[in-house]
């Protein structure tokens, strides 16, 4: 694959998504905007997971690829971070002690 062509192709892809999703929408005659919070919260979702792989992408052909391995390898620890904030559970020391360590991990990878 040419260089460029994968983030291009994810960037298809998302734009295809949204096409048939609109599409979709129109032939139905229903509405394509979501109007209730959680479906608001969904729609969010998806614009910044196309958000992330695009990102992942650019990073990977710029040279980056081994610090946005690193960094997308830590999705767990957005999802108790997540938890925390949105669901106020609450971090035991052990998950405590492993975000700790991927982010100072993460922080040693980064700078070489």
């Amino acid at each position: 694959m040419a260089r460029g062509a994968t983030g291009s192709a994810a960037g298809a892809g998302t734009s295809a998504g949204a096409t048939a999703i609109a599409g979709g929408a129109a032939l139905l005659k229903a509405p394509w905007v979501p109007r209730e919070r959680p479906a608001q919260l969904g729609a969010l979702a998806g614009i910044l997971a196309g958000a992330a792989t695009l990102l992942f992408q650019l990073a990977a052909q710029t040279g980056q690829l081994a610090v946005a391995g690193v960094v997308a390898s830590l999705y767990p620890a957005g999802t108790i971070l997540l938890a925390a904030l949105c669901l106020r559970e609450r971090i035991s020391a052990r998950q405590g002690l492993g975000l700790a360590l991927a982010g100072g991990a993460v922080a040693l990878i980064a700078s070489g």
